[in-house]
């Protein structure tokens, strides 16, 4: 049979073929669903008269499809929005920077040790005052994954480390991935700090989710405020983590109505809980793109006031009566003297 039957276009063959000029000649073809690669060489007699081309090839379907789908895993790791960087694992060369790390070390230039477009094939060990431990440590991939926070000038880089391994098993190279995180951490300081000093201040500070009403917070001031109230509380004072706020009161739903409308607020009220009186101021927490985060409850045992007031009220009354009485009698008194 003649070779033309391969091809839609026997007569690019038999152009290529014709020639030893133009060999070797490399192609893939395509056979129904299948891909030949063809390696096309010149035979020639001792006097190097040309025999006929001798094709050698195989079929490379399913390495084709390999290569397709690591190229476009290859696009997907260099166009993704994540710092990726990998090393060699023995020399620890950087061989490998998708283009989000590039970007962003860009804007971290004036930090590093050379410039950006040199750190290709350059060690790792210029960013670490002690190369040995990394070196130890990205050595075996049992150690991996492995995250940690370095200090590069003023920032503060998030890196995570995991092991890339082959379809056997076999240690690859270590795969970083990073991030800047200076702001995050100076953020959560911030509001480590704000946490500590709400949960110090002497006030009582309660915080509701808007939808269920579950205690979201509650400051240690407040624990410690509640914690001879045990008895009257659903859990303990250091439980009420989570418990709804329904517990609280007599009436639920008009509680419910009032906060889940930061419209609704602030608002004052005084509560009872079993014989103690609880004085509630609340307030709306916004986020901040306004919106509504859940009731927050500033409140005061206020029993011992109201008792005192009573009591002042009781004495006034009594005092009021007796002045009354006094004054009954001293004119009974007079008349009796103007009839003398």
């Amino acid at each position: 049979e003649c070779i033309d039957i391969f091809h839609k276009d026997p007569s690019m063959q038999r152009h290529i073929l014709a020639n030893p000029a133009n060999l070797p000649h490399n192609a893939q073809i395509q056979v129904g669903d299948e891909i030949l690669d063809l390696l096309v060489t010149a035979l020639k007699d001792d006097s190097g008269e040309y025999l006929g081309p001798m094709l050698t090839w195989s079929v490379i379907t399913e390495k084709v499809k390999l290569e397709e789908k690591a190229f476009r895993i290859q696009q997907m790791v260099d166009q993704i929005p994540i710092n990726v960087m990998t090393c060699h694992p023995e020399t620890f060369e950087i061989d490998y920077m998708n283009e989000s790390t590039v970007t962003t070390l860009k804007s971290l230039e004036h930090l590093l040790p050379k410039p950006v477009d040199q750190l290709m094939g350059g060690c790792i060990d210029m960013f670490h005052k002690d190369p040995s431990h990394q070196r130890r440590l990205l050595a075996n991939p049992n150690n991996l994954p492995h995250t940690a926070h370095i200090q590069v000038g003023d920032e503060i880089l998030d890196l995570l480390v995991t092991a890339l391994k082959d379809n056997d098993g076999n240690y690859i190279a270590p795969m970083l991935t990073w991030s800047i995180i200076t702001e995050k951490v100076k953020l959560d300081a911030d509001t480590a700090r704000m946490a500590q000093m709400l949960d110090k201040m002497p006030v009582n500070v309660l915080m509701a989710d808007p939808e269920d009403f579950t205690i979201t917070y509650i400051n240690q001031t407040s624990i410690n405020t509640l914690r001879p109230l045990e008895s009257l509380l659903p859990a303990p004072a250091d439980k009420l983590m989570g418990v709804c706020i329904d517990v609280f009161h007599k009436n639920p739903s008009m509680q419910r109505r009032l906060l889940s409308d930061p419209n609704n607020m602030p608002h004052r009220a005084m509560i009872e809980l079993g014989e103690e009186k609880l004085d509630l101021n609340v307030h709306a927490v916004m986020g901040q793109d306004g919106e509504y985060l859940g009731p927050m409850l500033s409140w005061n045992l206020i029993t011992d006031q109201i008792n005192v007031a009573n009591n002042v009220q009781s004495v006034a009354e009594f005092v009021a009566n007796a002045a009354g009485e006094l004054d009954s009698s001293a004119q009974v008194m007079n008349g009796a003297v103007d009839r003398v």
